[in-house]
């Protein structure tokens, strides 16, 4: 790898985005009755890494996260980690992040679609919230044999903290930029 000063600067953003997506972990997730995966923190870590990284760097980010949580570091929220936490049901929505960081980061490379807070918010929350809230609960329906209404209808619990995530990950992201820390 051709060591330049762009590559040097990727690679800088994505270990720093690495690193909060495991300190992210360290808030315990929260348990919900009715499925069997908590809500977390983390995944803001996943939102700032499609939207500052772009799409092969954040999916990039995202994928080096679950390989060393795959390869058994406790990284996840309360101190999980293993290949076994990408086979439960958790893991239906962990392996959605790599695919929305780089959807997202994909979508963001559109001018209009970063220029405007309001542009960029919905492009996260469709990335970041929704596309992973749907397709995590589709494979955890087919994983634990639940039906899709019930699936379904129990993601919606996800989504206002999700949101809340989005607005934050927003707010860092076009500050980060106005500051010309990031492009």
């Amino acid at each position: 790898m051709n060591l330049n000063h762009q590559n040097i600067r990727h690679l800088t953003q994505a270990s720093v985005i690495l690193a909060l997506t495991i300190i992210f972990g360290f808030f315990p997730g929260i348990p919900l009755a009715i499925i069997p995966v908590t809500i977390v923190l983390q995944n803001l870590g996943m939102m700032l890494s499609g939207e500052i990284l772009g799409p092969w760097w954040g999916a990039g980010t995202m994928l080096t996260f679950l390989t060393l949580v795959a390869l058994g570091l406790p990284l996840l929220s309360g101190g999980h980690g293993g290949l076994q936490m990408l086979l439960s049901p958790a893991g239906c929505y962990l392996i959605m992040w790599v695919v929305a960081a780089f959807v997202m980061g994909w979508l963001l490379k559109i001018n209009f679609l970063r220029k405007y807070w309001w542009s960029e918010l919905i492009t996260v929350w469709i990335c970041g919230a929704l596309l992973v809230d749907l397709f995590g609960g589709l494979l955890l329906s087919w994983w634990m044999h639940f039906s899709l209404t019930f699936t379904l209808g129990a993601m919606m619990i996800y989504l206002p903290g999700d949101t809340i995530k989005v607005c934050l990950s927003v707010l860092i992201t076009r500050r980060l930029r106005k500051s010309k820390l990031i492009d």
